[in-house]
């Protein structure tokens, strides 16, 4: 009897669970860094493979394909499947990697969920063939992430593991799409058979039948190269996925398909996942978005973490907003949102904005940066809202004004070593609970650290922000103003100065107010030259935020009533550190962030500073878009710490891309030299003691992998 195609089957089985036995091996008796044994795993899991596609071609050629060994190469497969990666989670349990290992977990749920959505639909006869990560897929990636840990192990900057952990994210993740895509398309098929056309078989005909038309696969890779430190603006505004080290880089790929795909329709769904392995970074593997949005009509609901744009602002050019700048990781969320101006009026006013609670994941980051005995937070909450309003009717009159207000608060999670007003060091749990919720949307409450003069709970900063414009078909021109508050004092600029005295010191007891200046704020204008494409981008801007609501800070004391709230400290605060993520201000990187400092401490120490900016961009050729950046500005440190004398810093960047830009926001995508090739290349320069004399190159290469 010779060898039935049910038999080669059956031996692509057993070579996969000597693959995971292998896996197992290597996880009870070989050191937790060594992944040779990895790598023969994915070997022989490969070979098995191959029988795996042998089976069918020998029952083809034979004439023996039947119902049965159609039906048993199928079991198999999921047992092969199953035994692969349940092994693979046993691997990073026992090597000390649970998150890993519940990636893996996930992985395997998406797996069998894609199969057997098609399986169950099949049997209800409708047809369900559709989705990306289907079974090669899912085997590809995971053999090459094998592999590849195997075969890289000690050649790399860093852990060829996180090879391994990128194939099972991204596995996790779009077979899990993948799954909810088939769902939504029989539903949307049973649906129109029965004649059921409810406002939910809508949504998912409509949202879901075509989840992954637009979608679009990426990949980038980066270097940088310089002597000292990477200058500010190779390093700058980039959502936090840069390095200081003077030699750094990354892998990265994502996939993405936007909701603007669906834009014929009321729902509209979008997704995507974006990581990186990094060279010299702070971390050694980035999950830089990963996020699903439903979208109706205008409103928007966005479940995790996606880099958003900045309000009013040229992201390409500006310096960057204050409280929402581009500068830091993007902050797992779940975000509410009127995506676009909500028209009235016959459309003369707008209204738009959004409302969040996330999460901060830097608290080992923060934990591993500090100093001994030096401020730090972990499993910090977070929250953000904003609210605009536009005046104008674009389409009548080319004169539009917007105003808005953007706020956040970091509240919640445990501080460690915060010194209180006893001037003892301790640890402070914040309030993560119902109430810290409500006290982060509207503020109030009190931490633990007030004493007898309640602040709001948590650290609560924001900026007013108005933009006046006038446009014209072939130019347009805008000013605007972004105005930092840390607290009431600078928000309002007006503070409750009544309060009695001695016994009475606590009371409001007098109809006094205090004013305060209105000095700190940015300034820009915006010239926009829509079809001249030598130059069709200009950006100056002014900051200045030296005041902070006065040099003066007295609470009312028994003895002396004035109440003088001044020191706001921008971007400090001292419970939560700063207004950071990874060690980089989430808002404009004129304030020197934490990364730069070399003594351990998660504090802002130029916060008070006075800078010019400009930015310039254009087109001149076919194919080419180039960038001007241009920032000098002069620091005094902070009122609590000054510098000895005034410090200055100014930085440069010259930067020319080739082909379309792909995983970077940008205002200006340029035309496509080589189809799906981008070439960007950028030179920086920093000269000053805020940041250091620094100069250096950056090259990134992005190809556009698939468009569906």
């Amino acid at each position: 009897m010779g060898i039935t195609p049910n038999i080669v089957t059956t031996f692509g089985l057993l070579g996969n669970i000597v693959g995971a036995a292998m896996v197992v091996c290597s996880a009870l008796c070989r050191p937790a860094d060594d992944y040779g044994l990895i790598g023969w795993a994915g070997a022989v899991i490969l070979l098995s493979s191959v029988m795996d596609m042998v089976d069918g071609y020998m029952a083809r050629k034979a004439g023996r394909e039947t119902t049965f060994g159609a039906f048993y190469d199928s079991v198999l497969d999921r047992y092969s499947e199953f035994v692969t990666l349940a092994a693979l989670s046993f691997y990073f349990m026992q090597t000390s990697h649970p998150w890993a290992a519940l990636v893996t977990l996930c992985a395997l749920l998406g797996s069998f969920m894609v199969s057997y959505t098609r399986a169950r639909a099949e049997g209800l006869h409708t047809d369900c063939k559709i989705g990306l990560m289907q079974r090669p897929e899912r085997v590809v990636l995971t053999i090459l992430g094998m592999l590849l840990c195997g075969m890289l192990q000690g050649l790399l900057p860093f852990s060829s593991l996180w090879l391994l952990i990128a194939s099972l994210t991204i596995i996790a993740f779009f077979s899990n799409i993948t799954a909810l895509h088939r769902i939504m398309h029989v539903r949307g098929r049973l649906m129109l058979v029965a004649i059921m056309l409810t406002p939910l078989s809508v949504f998912g005909q409509t949202m879901f039948d075509e989840a992954d038309k637009g979608l679009e696969v990426k990949t980038e890779v980066q270097g940088s190269f310089s002597d000292g430190a990477t200058p500010l603006w190779l390093n700058a505004n980039k959502y936090g996925l840069s390095s200081l080290s003077s030699s750094n880089g990354y892998w990265r790929i994502g996939a993405e398909r936007l909701a603007d795909n669906d834009s014929a329709r009321l729902w509209r769904f979008g997704y995507g996942a974006d990581v990186a392995v990094p060279i010299n970074y702070t971390s050694k593997f980035v999950v830089q978005q990963l996020y699903a949005e439903f979208q109706y009509k205008l409103g928007s609901l966005t479940i995790g973490q996606r880099e958003q744009p900045m309000q009013m602002l040229n992201n390409e050019l500006s310096s960057g907003e204050q409280t929402f700048g581009r500068n830091a990781r993007p902050v797992p969320q779940v975000r509410l949102a009127l995506r676009d101006y909500w028209k009235i009026l016959h459309g003369w006013v707008g209204l738009k904005g959004h409302l969040s609670y996330g999460w901060l994941t830097d608290g080992a980051f923060q934990e591993s940066f500090a100093a001994p005995g030096e401020l730090y937070a972990r499993s910090v909450l977070y929250h953000e809202k904003s609210a605009f309003l536009r005046v104008g009717k674009r389409e009548s009159f080319p004169l539009t004004f917007e105003i808005g207000l953007e706020m956040a608060t970091q509240f919640g999670g445990t501080a460690y070593n915060v010194l209180g007003w006893d001037n003892v060091k301790q640890t402070v749990k914040g309030d993560g609970g119902v109430k810290g919720f409500w006290n982060a949307l509207v503020p109030g409450g009190s931490d633990a650290t007030d004493d007898n003069y309640n602040n709001a709970s948590g650290n609560h900063l924001g900026s007013w922000v108005a933009r006046l414009m006038w446009e014209k078909p072939s130019w347009s021109v805008a000013a605007y103003i972004d105005h930092f508050f840390e607290d009431h004092s600078a928000m309002y600029h007006l503070n409750h100065d009544g309060f009695g005295e001695k016994e009475e010191h606590t009371k409001k007891v007098k109809n006094r107010w205090l004013l305060y200046d209105f000095k700190d704020m940015l300034l820009g204008v915006e010239l926009r030259l829509k079809r001249f494409k030598p130059v069709n981008s200009v950006v100056v801007e002014y900051l200045n935020s030296t005041y902070q609501s006065s040099p003066i800070y007295h609470d009312h004391t028994y003895n002396i009533s004035d109440h003088i709230a001044g020191k706001d400290n921008y971007y400090n605060h001292n419970i939560y550190g700063g207004w950071m993520h990874w060690g980089q201000v989430i808002g404009n990187p004129l304030y020197r962030s934490a990364i730069y400092n070399n003594d351990g401490t998660l504090t802002v120490k130029d916060n008070r500073t006075r800078a010019f900016h400009m930015g310039v961009s254009g087109d001149p050729c076919h194919g080419l878009h180039y960038r001007l950046l241009l920032s000098s500005q002069k620091g005094w440190g902070t009122y609590d710490n000054p510098y000895d004398e005034p410090q200055y810093n100014t930085s440069l960047l010259v930067e020319a891309t080739m082909g379309g830009t792909l995983l970077k926001m940008s205002d200006k995508p340029s035309h496509q030299w080589v189809k799906g090739l981008m070439l960007r290349l950028a030179y920086g320069l920093d000269r000053g003691r805020i940041l250091g004399n620094n100069s250096g190159m950056q090259v990134t290469i992005g190809y556009r992998l698939l468009k569906l």
